[in-house]
C-alpha cells in the first residue's frame, strides 16, 4: 500500500482545510490545542477560536478516517 502526505502552504488553511476536506468527503478532525497550553508548548497567539473551537492558527491536518 502506498501513503500519500501533501503539505500546503497558504494564508489561510481553515479555509482551505474545509474545501479539501469537503471535495474528499472527510470529517474535520479538531487538534486538541489544550494540553499544549496547560504545559506551556503552545502560546494563545498561536490558537485561535473557531466555530466555537480552539484551533490551531496556522496548522491543520486532514485524516482520512479510512486509511485510503
Amino acid at each position: 500500500m502506498i501513503t500519500l502526505q501533501v503539505s500546503l502552504d497558504c494564508a489561510d488553511p481553515h479555509r482551505l482545510w474545509r474545501f479539501w476536506a469537503g471535495v474528499l468527503d472527510i470529517p474535520l478532525v479538531w487538534a486538541d490545542v489544550e494540553p499544549f497550553l496547560a504545559v506551556g508548548m503552545a502560546t494563545h497567539d498561536e490558537i485561535i477560536d473557531l466555530d466555537g473551537r480552539r484551533a490551531w492558527a496556522r496548522a491543520v491536518s486532514l485524516i482520512d478516517p479510512n486509511g485510503r
